[in-house]
């Protein structure tokens, strides 16, 4: 999971994470004493350090969300944190219903647990930089450069020896920082190493069993979430490159009353986004390690696709009822939501396993709708979002229909705007289908979608090696 000059480690308790190595103290002085930037550590007693079970199970439920943090003489580490709680958190917020996780749970183990306080400095100082990319005015790049790289060193110099004692509250914590790890290396543009994170969080998320009852609800939440990013990972691709979370699905309820409108935009979006999670975990379990696709595996998808196709109508249903109840004003969320639902309208209508074909007409309403929700964010704003909902659309108008204006005009709206969906990037991937384009129009290759990923194809989109077992 962390830095790529690190070896994969074998550690006690049945664990395996890809990548973690114990890393040396006197470098990470060293570090401390010559970088202006530097952070102080912490003077946290054993006592405070040992309290995660306490605090994960939810008995101290009035924890504010900018947790009161112990002293430090390092304002730029205490200028990152309050970035994370006051702006980064607003933005990774992607699975449906869990909102105690990022409220309750991470606030309190980034009072009381170091390495989680660490990598919650790191994620906060990787997000202001991603957001002074394009900043004429951007100061002090080198110093919150410096804190990433020593904050994510010290959470994960801590992580390493917790790895080797598979307590239940030890599991808790590691997936957590995994988590942090995975907005990390996503914001930096580290899609392999995002990728590294997600698929060996997924792996301890599967193997795990036996949780105390006091935790078991702090770790579908954490699942809930790895799920999510998975589904962003799987979106152009069926093939299984993290482990199977379905165990860990949940309806929600009031889910398959058609005839209920929601209470809000919020409900209806978290509904629709427990779809995506099926969807996802529908197209997890295969293996390809097993060889060509089982015909009975194929039979079973095609039986789940058609489910999620009457879970989508009913779904579509209250979500007209919710128009017609609430008359919400146009806003961003609203657009999206009515984008996403004519998306998956779309997708409804193919028969599962085939390539979507979208007329021409079609596409460009649904470009319309991209480019009035580009428009509602600023020229120069960059936009970080683990929810991947317009570059996949344009994505899917391109692959889906190879008309000539059609497919310029997916590649200009990629071009509006700079995002970052999640691991799409809006400027890689218009650079990604120029190149294809290109190829097309030169004859050397057909007008089919391009391999988008994630591939261990190089020239693929999302390029993701897993590194080999130890």
């Amino acid at each position: 999971m962390p830095p790529k000059s690190a070896q994969a480690a074998s550690l006690e308790g049945g664990w395996k994470c890809d990548g973690y190595s114990p890393i040396a103290k006197e470098s990470t002085s060293k570090k401390q004493k010559n970088s202006s930037a530097a952070l102080i550590e912490p003077n946290v007693p054993p006592s405070q350090q040992s309290t995660a079970l306490t605090l994960i199970s939810g008995q101290h439920a009035g924890i504010p969300i900018l947790p009161r943090l112990p002293p430090t003489r390092n304002i730029l580490e205490q200028r990152c944190l309050s970035h994370f709680f006051t702006h980064t958190l607003n933005e990774i917020d992607l699975s449906p219903g869990i909102n105690g996780f990022w409220l309750k749970t991470l606030p309190a183990l980034s009072q009381n647990e170091p390495m989680v306080r660490h990598a919650v400095t790191a994620l906060g100082a990787t997000h202001w930089l991603f957001l002074s990319q394009n900043s004429p005015n951007i100061n002090h790049e080198a110093k919150f450069q410096a804190v990433v790289t020593q904050q994510f060193t010290n959470s994960i110099s801590r992580l390493v020896p917790l790895m080797s004692q598979a307590k239940p509250e030890n599991t808790i914590l590691v997936l957590i920082c995994c988590l942090l790890f995975v907005f990390i290396e996503s914001l930096k543009g580290s899609q392999t190493e995002a990728l590294r994170h997600l698929t060996a969080g997924c792996r301890l998320l599967a193997s795990t069993r036996d949780l105390p009852p006091e935790l078991e609800g702090k770790l579908r939440e954490i699942a809930t979430v790895f799920r999510g990013l998975g589904s962003v990972v799987n979106m152009f691709n069926e093939d299984k490159i993290i482990p199977d979370l379905a165990a860990y699905a949940e309806l929600p309820k009031g889910y398959e009353d058609p005839t209920k409108p929601y209470d809000s935009l919020d409900e209806a979006e978290q509904a629709l986004a427990h779809l995506d999670l099926f969807l996802s975990d529908m197209h997890c379990t295969h293996d390809n390690a097993e060889g060509p696709f089982p015909e009975r595996l194929k039979e079973i998808n095609e039986e789940t696709f058609r489910s999620l196709g009457r879970r989508f109508r009913k779904w579509e249903a209250r979500f007209e009822r919710t128009l017609e109840s609430l008359r919400p004003p146009r806003s961003y969320e609203l657009l999206n939501l009515k984008l996403q639902r004519d998306l998956w309208a779309q997708m409804m209508k193919q028969p599962y396993g085939e390539e979507p074909v979208i007329d021409e007409e079609k596409c460009m309403w649904l470009m319309d709708k991209v480019e009035e929700l580009l428009e509602m964010t600023k020229p120069t704003q960059r936009v970080f979002t683990p929810k991947a909902d317009l570059i996949p659309v344009l994505v899917v108008v391109y692959g889906s229909c190879p008309v000539v204006k059609v497919r310029n005009r997916a590649i200009a709206l990629l071009r509006l705007r700079s995002r970052r969906e999640g691991f799409w990037d809006s400027d890689e991937t218009a650079d990604f289908l120029q190149l294809d384009f290109d190829k097309c129009l030169a004859g050397q290759k057909g007008t089919s979608w391009p391999a988008v990923g994630p591939s261990t194809a190089q020239g693929a989109l999302l390029v993701f090696r897993p590194k080999p077992e130890a």
